[in-house]
């Protein structure tokens, strides 16, 4: 597969964006896909992929073959596997285009930080069950703990007026607080009525492969 795909690749390059008029017919239907790969005009069409990465450029080349019929809807594997930063940021972009465009884009992947910044929408399936099927905020909100983190050089002290304020608060290892069911904004007129000075108001969330561990974990341990 490798082999015809840089084959296909050499062709399209070296006679559809050269000027052989003869081929045009026969490659046309690729320019468009694949100059909407590098969104580039004719001009820096060529140049570009003449330098470009290979990997990168098999991935590029492979979105263009799935493009050809102009489909509403496109299902990829571990699009970014093998990717450089640059790739990956370059195929983000992309497949955001592509969704404002009107499509919808499914994409199969392990890559959890990357995932958190391109996906709309999650669908988990976990041995064979569909476990969650909600937008990428609304999953991070359901599985797991977000609390406001709170320094101050009279914690214990913070710690009591929050609790006597009706807000959850323990005092963490770090000595600092660690404040639940509120907004950092509420905790901050708290300090201020209490004439706290704060030296760390900061929201902690966790991250989204943080929070597929701990939905699979837990659907896990109820099949058990």
């Amino acid at each position: 597969m490798p082999v015809v795909a840089f084959a296909l690749f050499v062709v399209v390059t070296q006679h559809a964006f050269a000027g052989h008029d003869e081929c045009q017919p026969v490659f046309e239907p690729m320019r468009r896909p694949l100059r909407r790969m590098w969104n580039a005009p004719d001009d820096d069409f060529r140049e570009g992929i003449l330098g470009e990465d290979m990997t990168l450029m098999g991935q590029r080349l492979g979105l263009a073959v799935a493009l050809l019929g102009d489909p509403p809807v496109l299902v990829l594997d571990e699009p970014s596997n093998g990717l450089d930063p640059e790739g990956i940021h370059w195929l983000r972009q992309f497949l955001r285009r592509l969704a404002a465009d009107g499509r919808t884009v499914f994409v199969s992947s392990h890559l959890m930080a990357e995932m958190a910044v391109t996906a709309d929408h999650l669908i988990v399936i976990n041995k064979g069950r569909l476990v969650a099927d909600t937008s990428t905020a609304e999953f991070i909100k359901r599985n797991s703990r977000n609390f406001v983190r709170v320094r101050t050089q009279e914690p214990e002290q913070f710690r009591r007026q929050l609790s006597e304020a009706g807000i959850a608060a323990v005092l963490a290892q770090d000595g600092s607080v660690e404040v639940s069911g509120v907004s950092a904004a509420e905790v901050n007129r708290l300090a201020v009525a209490n004439h706290h000075v704060l030296d760390e108001l900061s929201t902690q969330s966790a991250s989204l492969e943080e929070a597929f561990l701990r939905l699979t974990n837990s659907t896990n341990e109820t099949a058990r």
